[in-house]
């Protein structure tokens, strides 16, 4: 019998706490992620600069750059 995420957290009532903790901070962080990127459109940014995962993976018109990738462009040499 395989059991997913919410069968856990009905057999381990502990768990349920936690795993609800977890759907709200996804579902939180790509509000945030749409958020900024519509902010940054209405605001014609060049571009924005994060490491977030769900900022660098999201379809937008405004640019999203890694930190390095900005330090690149800047012709920032490469710490350490």
């Amino acid at each position: 019998m395989e059991l997913d995420g919410d069968d856990v957290a009905v057999l381990c009532p502990d768990l349920r706490e936690q795993r609800e903790q977890e759907l709200a901070a996804d579902s939180v962080k790509t509000a945030d992620a749409d958020d900024l990127l519509a902010l940054a459109q209405v605001h014609d940014a060049d571009a924005v600069v994060s490491g977030d995962p769900h900022l660098l993976d999201a379809a937008s018109a405004v640019q999203v750059l890694t930190p390095r990738e900005l330090a690149n462009r800047l012709g920032l040499a490469p710490m350490g």
